[in-house]
């Protein structure tokens, strides 16, 4: 009998401690994060299969090698601080993508 009373105060517990951590943002239901990966996942395929099209327009014409990796590379870091827009801060975004760039650079 005792050791059900105990059992039952750790789960008690248990529980109390979700629901501060649930309160505080510390914890979010597994659905929300399904749910927000499936729609992750849409935008990357979509901008993916896009790439192609907006580049195809870009690069014809073009010379060189050279110039058509580095519209290739423009459109590929376009469509990725689009899709990491919600996960990452601006500063952060811009940041990184001046620090590639220059990076890139001929010196």
């Amino acid at each position: 009998m005792q050791q059900a009373r105990l059992r039952k105060l750790q789960a008690e517990a248990s529980l109390a401690e979700l629901e501060l951590q649930k309160s505080h943002g510390q914890v979010i239901p597994i659905e929300d994060v399904a749910e927000e990966l499936a729609d992750l996942f849409s935008k990357i395929k979509s901008q993916l299969l896009a790439l192609p099209v907006i580049t195809a327009g870009l690069v014809y014409g073009k010379e060189t090698v050279r110039e058509i990796q580095a519209i290739i590379d423009e459109q590929i870091r376009i469509v990725l601080i689009e899709l990491s827009s919600k996960y990452i801060k601006e500063e952060e975004q811009e940041d990184e993508l001046t620090r590639d760039i220059k990076q890139e650079l001929p010196q």
